[in-house]
């Protein structure tokens, strides 16, 4: 597990990376559903924003619909511990790591990755898309 280790790289970003992957619509992120698909995306994102990026727990939580930090505090709580008894999470949340690391280091291949993902874009998703298409341009 990668962790503590700042990549430039905004909430947004990851955030749309997790929805690609999990083909969750990005706003529904932002909204106080407790859908399983939707938290565990949710909780996923906030669990990968703390990892890779230096925002604090507030800006996290405010983030995702205005969120409180002790709501981001859960999360990372809650991905760590499905991480120790889940394999096939644990499986999952590491290759997402590896795909956050690879936008760092590879924009371009990393757009392509999340492209193939099966997804529906939405209008909320069109800050992430746009900070990834200036990373595109040469």
């Amino acid at each position: 597990m990668l962790q503590n280790q700042f990549l430039n790289i905004s909430i947004a970003v990851v955030a749309q990376t997790v929805c690609s992957y999990f083909n969750v619509p990005y706003e529904k992120l932002l909204e106080k559903t407790r859908k399983r698909p939707i938290v565990e995306a949710r909780q996923i994102s906030m669990f990968l924003a703390k990892s890779f990026t230096k925002n604090s727990l507030k800006t996290i939580g405010e983030h995702f619909g205005g969120r409180d930090h002790t709501t981001v505090i859960h999360s990372l709580n809650t991905v760590k511990d499905l991480m120790q008894f889940d394999t096939n999470y644990k499986d999952t949340v590491i290759e997402l790591e590896q795909i956050v690391r690879l936008y760092s280091s590879d924009p371009q291949k990393c757009f392509d990755l999340v492209s193939s993902f099966p997804h529906d874009v939405s209008t909320q998703d069109k800050n992430a898309e746009a900070e990834i298409e200036v990373l595109k341009t040469p």
